[in-house]
């Protein structure tokens, strides 16, 4: 049998090889992009590093979207090679293989965005300090310690990526065990089944979308500015994400199972 940490190498290699190509044309376009806004609307930025910050954060979360598409896709891709299934691995090790190495190279380019958009805000406030002063939010970030600002941005980097993670299991939920009672139940009654497990899916994913939109518009409307958003609330947010993501873990992985013993009846 092949090890855990074996394939999980494995995949980890091959996904991280796409999130680094993503991360380097997101770099490229900033690059671009700034200098190309600083030598149009020079006025506008106190610096060229401004100008850099700016396309740094609209293109992070943008980024952190394609980087999901890419690895989920590459994920589903991954569950129906017959290549990939011919591994000596149990089912339930390469589905966490699977998954695994998602999140954590997902995680790896919330991290790489953080730091570069951290670099950037903290190289632009340098250039631009007397500037700063005033205007509202140059104020309210020089009244921040370093540390909370870095936590703010560490709690929405990761609330984004466990959001996205999120919706991902409840997708591999829907279809995995779909597919496991069209197997073990086929005809009238599994189409029944099915859409009732689409009804509910549904419910339970509006639920999701509306805990994230609220949560997402607090943080963001009157997050680090007003400072009415605290860095306990935020942080429960991400807690409350994280054992959703670990119980959807555990429930697909589950049914993964289930669902290859059903092809094998």
């Amino acid at each position: 049998m092949t090890s855990f940490s074996t394939v999980f190498k494995l995949l980890q290699a091959k996904k991280a090889k796409k999130i680094l190509m993503i991360y380097l044309i997101q770099l490229a376009a900033i690059m671009a992009i700034g200098t190309y806004l600083y030598l149009v609307n020079a006025k506008e930025f106190q610096s060229i590093f401004v100008s850099y910050e700016v396309i740094a954060l609209t293109t992070s979360f943008f980024a952190l979207l394609i980087s999901w598409c890419i690895l989920f896709i590459d994920e589903i891709k991954m569950y129906e090679s017959q290549t990939w299934q011919l591994l000596p691995i149990s089912s339930k090790k390469f589905f966490l293989d699977n998954i695994l190495t998602t999140y954590v190279t997902l995680f790896y380019m919330a991290l790489l965005d953080l730091g570069t958009c951290a670099i950037l805000i903290s190289v632009a406030f340098a250039a631009s300090k007397p500037e700063l002063k005033d205007i509202s939010v140059g104020k309210t970030l020089g009244q921040l310690p370093i540390g909370e600002i870095a936590l703010y941005g560490l709690g929405i980097a990761l609330l984004i990526a466990l959001g996205l993670i999120s919706f991902s299991l409840m997708i591999n939920f829907l279809s995995f065990s779909s597919k496991t009672i069209v197997n073990l139940l086929p005809g009238f009654k599994s189409k029944k089944l099915v859409g009732l497990l689409r009804f509910i899916f549904a419910i339970v994913l509006y639920a999701i979308l509306t805990y994230f939109i609220n949560t997402f518009s607090n943080v963001f409307e009157k997050g680090i500015i007003d400072r009415q958003v605290n860095l306990l609330v935020l942080w429960l947010s991400v807690a409350e994400t994280g054992i959703f993501v670990l119980i959807g873990s555990i429930v697909d992985t589950w049914i993964y199972q289930k669902f290859f013993e059903a092809k094998a009846v």
